[in-house]
């Protein structure tokens, strides 16, 4: 082992001897070996790892300014929804106003030329629609007994449902009268939707 030592030493000090620039250009290149294969390395890695996560930033970064797009319009028909649900909610009268929903429904028809004959709630078919914290929603069916003229029932009709009192007019028949074409028999079921608030 010594031997191989001290053949090693007499073959640098010959090199020195006649030429010194060749230590220094060894003593270079192990350094550059040394500073690849452990330095370098160590940094290419830490490299190939920044862009991954480079990447990955990229991809949500992407995804994020997608989804902030589709937020701007989940919000605008957010705020279409709600406008909607207050001016249906304004339509809809409380339980307390269910008189005021009849006379309502006769005024209309004297304005249209219709002769109300019997108009009638059924307080004891109304049925639940929904129900919150703030309390629940009913349709309570109104029967109606009328007479006159098709052409003023229409207009009845329409002007009913684009009042400002929530009604469905689910079902309706005329029956012809005999004579004038202002004696049709007509007979309507209105749904009312009321609200009864939750007591407490």
């Amino acid at each position: 082992m010594d031997n191989i030592k001290q053949q090693i030493e007499q073959i640098i000090s010959r090199i020195n001897e006649k030429n010194p620039y060749y230590s220094i250009i060894g003593f270079l290149v192990i350094v550059f070996l040394l500073d690849y294969f452990l330095v370098m390395q160590f940094q290419l890695k830490m490299l190939n790892s920044l862009n991954t996560k480079l990447m990955t930033l990229s991809t949500d970064l992407e995804k994020s300014e997608v989804d902030i797009q589709r937020f701007s319009a989940y919000q605008n028909q957010l705020n279409k929804l709600k406008n909607n649900f207050e001016k249906l909610d304004q339509k809809i009268k409380g339980k307390e106003d269910l008189p005021l929903i009849m006379e309502n429904i006769s005024r209309l028809a004297n304005k249209h030329g219709i002769r109300i004959e019997q108009i009638m709630p059924n307080t004891a078919q109304a049925k639940s629609v929904l129900k919150n914290i703030d309390g629940e929603y009913h349709s309570i069916p109104i029967s109606v007994q009328a007479k006159g003229e098709y052409h003023d029932f229409g207009r009845f009709i329409n002007q009913l449902e684009n009042e400002e009192v929530f009604m469905l007019i689910p079902e309706f028949s005329i029956v012809g009268g005999q004579g004038r074409a202002s004696n049709q028999s007509i007979k309507m079921k209105i749904q009312a939707i009321v609200f009864e608030k939750t007591k407490g």
